[in-house]
């Protein structure tokens, strides 16, 4: 009698699940990622800081934990072009979100993504982005930022890599962790208010997001492709805008053959992908406060 309760009591109440494996391939991801699972698992993250996600190659340990993952968390959009290259495990959940939030499947409409553009900022004439072309940054934008955490959360319940112990975890962290960032992204709508029609050029054209959700005035970029860098035509074109202009510089590039040129700018550093706190709570509100101290530096002095 006492075995025929005992049995009834563990099939009662589900078995405390393993860890998932978690492995995402930039820091924005890895934020958000960590945020969810906080007391549950530790992500990895694959590409680190002063790494370009986009010309990247990987270590040993890096394909082991890639191959040893229960879900895979990568940008796409033309982010991660190595990851094609690895032959990963079938079992292995991989979630695309560049493709719609595509889960392991032919790219999806991808309604919450901007066209890819080019500044035509480098040497001779770029190619035109194509239809199917898209900036992968979409975590810049508050909006796009908040779906990346619902879809994430959605992904990690609907494929039962979490018991019910773990879900409620989830759920209490991503309270803690103050989604969505209504405070940060009220500093961040009162600073473009503030910067105006401020012409602001970037040394690499990932705020897009930033320029379509805020309305700011990106007008030109130091690079608008990576390895790719600005050429006489458009120095010349760049050193003719008038009134304070604003050069806001990704702390992961080394710009100051170009910089130089500029002296009477006011020049920014900005952390696009959030790597100083990444890992740390509340990433996404993080991220946004810091570009917004950074686009406050911008503002022309009364």
């Amino acid at each position: 009698m006492r075995f025929a309760i005992l049995v009834l009591l563990l099939f009662a109440a589900p078995l405390r699940a393993e860890p998932p494996r978690v492995v995402t391939t930039i820091a924005p991801l890895y934020g958000i990622a960590s945020d969810l699972l906080r007391g549950i698992a530790e992500p990895t993250l694959i590409v680190t800081k002063n790494a370009d996600p986009h010309n990247f190659s990987l270590s040993p340990s890096q394909v082991s934990a890639l191959l040893n993952a229960d879900v895979v968390f990568a940008m796409g959009g033309g982010m991660e072009p190595w990851l094609g290259q690895l032959d990963l495990n079938p079992e292995t959940r991989v979630v695309i979100f560049g493709n719609g939030f595509g889960f392991t499947s032919p790219p999806a409409p991808r309604a919450l993504g901007l066209t890819a553009r080019s500044l035509d900022q480098v040497t001779g004439d770029p190619e035109p982005a194509t239809p199917d072309s898209f900036d992968p940054h979409v975590w810049l934008d508050e909006f796009r930022g908040n779906a990346l955490v619902s879809a994430s959360m959605d992904f990690l319940i609907s494929r039962n890599l979490l018991d019910t112990g773990q879900r409620r975890q989830m759920m209490q962290n991503l309270r803690d962790s103050g989604y969505p960032s209504k405070q940060a992204v009220e500093r961040l709508n009162n600073v473009a208010k503030a910067l105006g029609d401020t012409p602001i050029v970037t040394t690499h054209d990932s705020l897009q997001y930033l320029d379509h959700y805020l309305r700011i005035n990106i007008v030109g970029a130091l690079s608008s492709v990576t390895g790719e860098q600005a050429g006489a035509r458009s120095i010349s074109r760049l050193t003719n805008i008038e009134g304070p202009v604003c050069l806001m510089i990704d702390i992961t590039e080394d710009a100051s053959d170009l910089t130089a040129l500029f002296p009477g700018w006011t020049q920014v550093r900005y952390d696009p992908m959030g790597y100083e706190f990444a890992g740390e709570p509340n990433y996404l509100a993080n991220l946004y406060l810091s570009i917004a101290e950074a686009l406050e530096a911008c503002i022309p002095e009364s």
